[in-house]
C-alpha cells in the first residue's frame, strides 16, 4: 500500500462500497435503534407517574388506561429491539458474506509462487476472524453506539425537562 492509498479512520474507508450495498437495512437498524432508546428512556416518566398518581394519591382512578399505555410501550420497545437485533444480525451476515466474496475472488487471482511463500492455513484463519471482526464493527458496534449514544441524550433532555 503506497503512501497515497493511506485512508483515514484506520482503513474503514475501504468498507464503504460493502455498506452502500446494504445502505437500507443500515438506516433501518439505526432507525430501529433510535426509536428503541426513546421508548427505554420513557420507562422511568411511567414509573414517576404511577408513584405520584397511584400511590402517592391514594387513588386507582385511571389505572386501567395507565397499564394500557404501558403495556403498548412496553410491546412497542421489545418489536424495536428485536428488529433491530434482527437486523444488525442480518447486516452482520450479509457484509460478511460480501467481504468473504471479494476476498475469495482476489485470492483466486494471486499467483501460486504466493502460496509457495504463505501458508494457505494462515491465510483462511485471517480471512475468517478478520470478516468476522468487521461484520461486528459494522453491525453490533454501530448498533451499541447509536442506541447508548442516543438514550443519553435523551435521558440528558427528560432530566433537564424535568
Amino acid at each position: 500500500m503506497n503512501k497515497k492509498d493511506h485512508l483515514p479512520w484506520f482503513g474503514l474507508g475501504f468498507l464503504l462500497p460493502y455498506l452502500r450495498e446494504y445502505r437500507l437495512l443500515l438506516c433501518l437498524m439505526v432507525c430501529g435503534g433510535l426509536l428503541g432508546s426513546v421508548t427505554d428512556a420513557l420507562l422511568p416518566l411511567f414509573q414517576r407517574y404511577a408513584v405520584d398518581h397511584f400511590i402517592s394519591g391514594g387513588t386507582l382512578a385511571g389505572m386501567g388506561g395507565f397499564i394500557a399505555a404501558y403495556a403498548v410501550t412496553l410491546l412497542f420497545r421489545g418489536a424495536l429491539n428485536g428488529y433491530s437485533a434482527y437486523s444488525a444480525c442480518k447486516l452482520e451476515v450479509s457484509i460478511g458474506y460480501s467481504v468473504r466474496k471479494a476476498v475469495f475472488d482476489h485470492l483466486q487471482e494471486l499467483s501460486l509462487s504466493y502460496y509457495n511463500q504463505n501458508g494457505v492455513g494462515y491465510i483462511h484463519a485471517r480471512l475468517i476472524s478478520d470478516v468476522d471482526r468487521i461484520g461486528t464493527l459494522c453491525s453490533w458496534t454501530v448498533m451499541q453506539l447509536v442506541w447508548e449514544g442516543s438514550y443519553l441524550l435523551y435521558v440528558i433532555g427528560i432530566m433537564l425537562v424535568i
